[in-house]
């Protein structure tokens, strides 16, 4: 049977056997035995063909991995956007999430963020301009301080966006997300001197120090992004506000260009 394939099958049909992936139909058909139904003799005289044939072209490896890590992507994002339609009443309806945009938009832009995660601050501008073209959408921001443990502010910030919303709304809140965002100081380089600047212009009455009644909140971001399997900032789940499914709700993690974020609001309009 070893002498009636070729090099390339042979090779090709240990691969599928090394990482697992799956042989099409086609050749599948030829070549009905696995590696484990060869003789000893053959599977060594195998061994020897498929190295050679993967020195001589390592990008069948390469393709092989790629394809392997994109199907399990695939796979991890059905699973966080089948967790984020089972979860769209804490991720729309939580009343202690602070919003921007419209009250009363259809389409809701839910984003994961630390106040001191750079790729968080990039991306504010791009979510500004989206909510600039959709009059109909909204953006909630999930307080998510992943980064706490190295920089006290991460929490403190986001403690005190929820301290300013419950105080003053949503037009409060716009002022001291806003300007946090145009500080653009990530990593360790927020102050409490900035934190408390932004705190006076939204007329906001906030003590740093007395903010632990948000622990429950933010314990509960947590869990929720937990649940959305993200482990990073910024995240996103857009969905319409009524009518989410499976089909018309986009979970991305990480930063994101405008177009792919356009993208996602457009899916959730037309199928909402």
């Amino acid at each position: 049977m070893v002498k009636r394939m070729t090099k390339q099958k042979l090779a090709l049909l240990l691969a599928s056997v090394v990482t697992g992936a799956t042989v099409t139909s086609a050749f599948a058909a030829n070549t009905t035995n696995t590696a484990s139904s060869f003789s000893a003799a053959q599977q060594e005289e195998i061994g020897k063909i498929a190295m050679e044939y993967f020195v001589n072209n390592p990008e069948v490896l390469i393709d092989a991995s790629m394809e392997l890590k994109a199907r399990e992507d695939a796979k991890q994002n059905a699973l966080r956007i089948s967790e984020a339609v089972k979860q769209k009443n804490a991720l729309l309806n939580d009343k202690e999430t602070p919003f921007e945009g419209n009250a009363d938009g259809d389409v809701a832009i839910v984003k994961f963020l630390d106040y001191q995660c750079s790729y968080c601050i990039k991306s504010s501008p791009i979510v500004d301009a989206i909510l600039a073209k959709n009059s109909d959408a909204k953006l909630l921001i999930k307080n998510f301080p992943i980064l706490a443990k190295r920089s006290k502010l991460s929490d403190t910030a986001a403690r005190v966006s929820l301290e300013v919303f419950k105080q003053q709304g949503e037009k409060g809140f716009a002022i001291y997300h806003q300007g946090i965002m145009q500080l653009g100081l990530d990593g360790e380089k927020l102050t409490d001197v900035n934190i408390q600047a932004l705190v006076k212009k939204t007329g906001a009455t906030v003590d740093l120090a007395q903010l632990e009644e948000w622990s429950p909140e933010l314990m509960k971001t947590m869990k929720l992004a937990q649940e959305l399997r993200f482990s990073g900032t910024p995240a996103y789940v857009v969905m319409p506000v009524k009518g989410a499914n499976e089909q018309n709700t986009t979970v991305l993690g990480g930063y994101v260009e405008e177009a792919t974020l356009q993208a996602a609001v457009a899916l959730a309009k037309q199928q909402g």
